[in-house]
């Protein structure tokens, strides 16, 4: 197949290019830089976007620390008697609060739920409506009892480890009463 050169384009190419840019019924404009995210390195948008959920997760974790804060250590004032835990209630929002959380697996998805708020909001008096379903069911009330209670049990080096966080909240609960 030696012999065969061609250059490109061939004379007769650049005549047709020139006549049809003649044609157009725009001139041709530079073209301006836009942005495309289709063109940046896709490893690169996902470690942002895994920065940038951290940073929102985060935030609402402070947040909602300081909302359980300011419910957990408000006092009542003197002349309104302290109110009564139902029972029934508590459990309609563990019930509203188990079926709407129960696809999502993120914590802070989970705690920030209005039905898991409700619980937090109650203060006290529904601790040991949360140990005891804490007992017998198990779930994720480690942050509820945290923020009611102000007090963190568990070891730092079982943080995240259920079973532990779990065994360590019981054993907290005994000692202060509350099973």
């Amino acid at each position: 197949m030696g012999g065969l050169v061609t250059t490109w384009p061939c004379s007769r190419q650049r005549r047709l290019r020139r006549d049809w840019c003649l044609l157009s019924p725009e001139p041709s404009k530079p073209k301006e830089a836009q942005y495309d995210p289709r063109h940046q390195d896709p490893r690169r948008r996902i470690y942002s976007d895994k920065i940038l959920r951290r940073a929102i997760d985060r935030q609402r974790k402070e947040l909602l620390s300081t909302i359980a804060r300011m419910l957990a250590g408000e006092e009542r004032p003197a002349e309104q008697p302290e109110v009564q835990i139902s029972e029934d209630h508590f459990y309609e929002l563990v019930a509203r609060w188990r079926l709407e959380t129960r696809t999502l697996s993120s914590t802070t998805d989970r705690a920030l739920h209005s039905a898991y708020q409700d619980i937090i909001g109650m203060g006290k008096p529904v601790l040991p409506l949360i140990f005891r379903e804490l007992s017998q069911r198990g779930g994720h009330w480690f942050w509820a009892l945290r923020h009611i209670t102000q007090e963190n049990p568990v070891p730092q080096q079982d943080a995240g480890n259920i079973q532990k966080m779990r065994e360590a909240w019981l054993r907290w609960g005994q000692e202060h009463h509350y099973l």
